[in-house]
């Protein structure tokens, strides 16, 4: 009997955490399929970092991609800032370009920042975010700057993803040694 019951709680513990892996998916709330998760798994470190993130949300991948071209075109318009020792004609072409951007978005070879962000361009469209936010470590600090609300943003998916992925492969190992341990 204690076998079975530990077989029923691994395969119940497998069950939420494949729905909290559904449910996280999106960007609305999924404190209810946590809240179930950590009864059947009370001292995962996992599920416990996530209870930040559980009431709110974490932006969807789908979310961060279409905000994405908005704090690219942000991204390399400030790349391209004078600052104060710019020239006069320097200062104006960089007040005009914040109000028709002009950004490459095919050239993505090279270190310059729209190279950057064409890039991370592509790797967020793939659904790669940790890969994006990778790349966008090599952007000037202006450029960073300007990027840094939708960096904070991806950096709440990347780490809702991680938690679950660490919390459906311990559910499913859970399961599968409970299993083989019946006769």
């Amino acid at each position: 009997e204690t076998g079975q019951a530990r077989t029923v709680n691994a395969a119940l513990a497998a069950l939420a955490a494949a729905s909290l892996a559904e449910a996280t998916q999106g960007s609305g709330p999924f404190d209810a399929e946590l809240e179930a998760l950590e009864r059947l798994m009370p001292l995962s470190a996992e599920v416990r970092a996530l209870k930040p993130y559980a009431e709110g949300g974490a932006p969807s991948r789908a979310a961060l991609a279409a905000e994405f071209d908005a704090a690219a075109a942000k991204a390399s318009i400030a790349a391209r800032d004078p600052g104060e020792t710019g020239g006069f004609l320097e200062r104006l072409r960089h007040a005009l370009s914040s109000i028709v951007t002009i950004r490459q978005v095919g050239s993505t070879t090279g270190d310059a920042p729209d190279a950057v962000l064409a890039r991370a361009d592509a790797a967020v469209a793939e659904g790669d975010v940790a890969g994006a936010l990778t790349l966008l470590r090599a952007l000037p600090p202006k450029a960073a700057q300007a990027m840094a609300p939708w960096q904070a943003r991806a950096l709440q998916r990347v780490a809702v993803d991680r938690q679950v992925a660490a919390i459906r492969a311990r559910a499913l190992s859970d399961l599968v040694d409970v299993t083989r341990e019946q006769p």
